[in-house]
């Protein structure tokens, strides 16, 4: 049973019903977490915040009301005695958008399509004083010097590549502790920058992915295969239809290293045109 005291207060604005009720859904079952109100709707999440205490809000770009940078802006103006985190969750990928939330105070910029579990792990790593990592103190101001990798540096296109496959990453099952997820991101960001790269994987993109981690090309390889096999034995992979909009995977079947960088360093490079 949730300990409602201790839970943290979170409001959920997001335009997409089905968006805020899978997250909403997730929230709900954990015991550091308390949807006070989700919505649809930036006037009626500033009612909320004028009345009711809040320590994480997370919110889409495109919202009724307003758009979100208003909101944002809105949240800027308030004279608050215990200011809110805020997490953005959004499909808007382009680097001004970023940098514009991070400039308005956004702690976490996070890109859609989503892994409502993974947002939910994004906030108790946000927040420093989560039941989870038992340290509440509701009287104290969060720390705002605590900030996630995007804060406080200059948004560059690189750094939004690394965020955009990072989600990627995640949503199709990739578990970050392992090291084939840190070996698959660096190998799609290196052929998005030289793209025949990845019609030389073992002679050249497996050794220049070893030597910037220090390990061998034969382990860099069968980490990524590890990591491959993983996502597809959660049955995850086949979200890479819905990733990208076409039928690109077929349950029965793994894709092979090369495979599935090829595919998402393509993707993403007609993303950026």
């Amino acid at each position: 049973m949730k300990n409602i005291q201790d839970a943290l207060r979170v409001l959920l604005i997001d335009h997409s019903q089905s968006d805020r009720r899978a997250l909403e859904n997730v929230l709900a079952q954990k015991a550091d977490m308390q949807v006070i109100a989700s919505l649809a709707d930036s006037i009626a999440a500033l009612e909320v915040l004028r009345n009711e205490p809040v320590d994480v809000i997370v919110t889409d770009l495109v919202l009724s009301g307003t758009d979100g940078f208003a909101f944002l802006e809105s949240i800027r103006q308030q004279n608050w005695v215990k200011e809110p985190w805020i997490l953005v969750l959004t499909a808007l990928c382009k680097p001004e958008c970023i940098q514009r939330s991070l400039k308005m105070g956004v702690d976490y910029y996070m890109l859609k399509p989503f892994d409502p579990t993974c947002v939910y792990q994004r906030i108790v790593d946000l927040y420093p004083q989560t039941p989870t990592k038992k340290a509440i103190v509701r009287s104290v101001r969060p720390d705002r010097s605590r900030r996630m990798p995007f804060v406080n540096s200059a948004v560059s296109q690189t750094s939004w590549i690394d965020v955009r496959i990072t989600e990627i990453l995640f949503f199709v099952g990739v578990p970050a502790q392992i090291k084939g997820f840190q070996y698959l991101r660096e190998g799609i960001k290196m052929v998005m920058e030289n793209p025949k790269l990845i019609n030389r994987i073992t002679r050249e993109l497996y050794p220049m992915i070893a030597q910037k981690f220090g390990a061998t090309s034969t382990k860099v390889e069968r980490a990524i295969r590890h990591a491959i096999k993983v996502a597809w034995s959660k049955n995850k992979l086949e979200k890479l239809n819905q990733l990208f909009g076409v039928q690109i995977y077929c349950r029965n079947e793994k894709p092979t290293n090369g495979e599935l960088i090829a595919l998402i360093a393509d993707s993403l490079m007609v993303w950026q045109l």
